[in-house]
């Protein structure tokens, strides 16, 4: 995978998780099912703009079952996702910095779920089928201007008709962790002004993670120990995908967050017994750590979710991700 790439499926990753956060929990809680945003990385196009999608079973968070922060988004007209991205790491023996921003606001109830989710302590499991038809989106609404400062750069986010374009730098950070990043959404329609705030996220050094796959036994917790932490949860996603004749039919993954000043974290045998064992090319997993901060405003009928995000870094400086063998 080059480096362009990666940094495509991560920004279709952290995409997934802010808005699969809102708006799986609310379909499921409008429609009584159970519900999850996805992650889809073939869908990360050339220029590194990914785009949330609910087959691929990523996107949790680790929000409690009634909701973001304790909220039932069933209580609500809207959601809405305002998220920024910092990475700096190591693609070989290449310095890589890259960084931006989007946003997502829609109504509650829209769009379709079709995973199955079980609740393990700090970890979700989302067990997910996998389709040739992708299901419909949620119905997108504008918030006006999106205005983002304490970074690096200031930010505006302007919506094209509901959509927000995002916006990104492939030359340069946003935040090296401990900033107060702001966020200023002037409202439009049925969604009024709201502010939020949070301390920007710093990365943290995963011990273990190198070139090799990760070895995941179901049988013990699978832990997780990384220095560096501060702001924010260190956010754990280890998943699973299963083909036949080389057409993906199944995705289970646990999202688990882990306090970043805790130090470790384990994903529980209780999840890790949903897994199937791998079996490469019809099983093969795959682990990554990142670090989120993250803040949850009430804006009127909307329920809105803010996030920063970064990536953990193994002890070369190589973004904490790997191939896992599950057994």
């Amino acid at each position: 995978m080059t480096t362009r790439q990666y940094d495509a499926v991560m920004r279709a990753l952290l995409i997934a998780l802010s808005i699969g956060a809102l708006v799986a929990t609310a379909a499921a809680c409008g429609d009584g099912a159970d519900g999850s945003g996805g992650s889809d990385s073939d869908d990360a196009d050339s220029d590194g703009n990914g785009s949330a999608k609910s087959s691929g079973g990523q996107g949790a968070n680790g929000q409690g079952g009634d909701g973001a922060g304790g909220h039932d988004p069933a209580d609500f007209l809207g959601f809405g996702s305002v998220g920024v991205y910092s990475y700096d790491y190591v693609a070989g023996t290449t310095p890589v910095r890259t960084s931006g921003a989007w946003a997502a606001y829609g109504l509650t109830g829209t769009g379709s779920n079709t995973c199955t989710v079980t609740d393990h302590g700090r970890c979700k499991v989302y067990d997910c089928p996998i389709t040739t038809t992708q299901p419909p989106p949620p119905t997108y609404v504008p918030a006006g201007t999106i205005s983002i400062g304490g970074g690096q750069r200031a930010i505006t986010l302007t919506p094209a008709l509901a959509e927000y374009p995002s916006e990104s730098d492939t030359m340069n950070t946003l935040f090296a962790g401990g900033e107060t990043l702001t966020f200023d959404v002037a409202g439009e329609g049925d969604v009024p002004p709201h502010q939020a705030s949070l301390i920007a996220p710093s990365p943290v050094t995963v011990a273990g993670f190198g070139t090799t796959p990760a070895q995941v036994d179901r049988s013990a917790p699978y832990g997780i120990a990384w220095s560096g932490g501060s702001a924010g949860d260190v956010h754990v996603a280890l998943s699973a995908t299963e083909s036949s004749g080389g057409q993906p039919f199944r995705s289970v993954s646990a999202q688990c967050d882990f306090d970043a000043a805790a130090g470790s974290g384990a994903i529980p045998t209780d999840a890790l017994a949903l897994f199937p064992a791998t079996s490469p090319p019809d099983v093969v997993g795959s682990v990554s750590v990142s670090v989120i901060a993250s803040t949850t405003v009430e804006a009127g009928d909307y329920l809105v979710f803010f996030q920063a995000s970064t990536l953990a870094l193994n002890p070369a400086g190589s973004a904490a991700s790997a191939a896992a063998d599950i057994f």
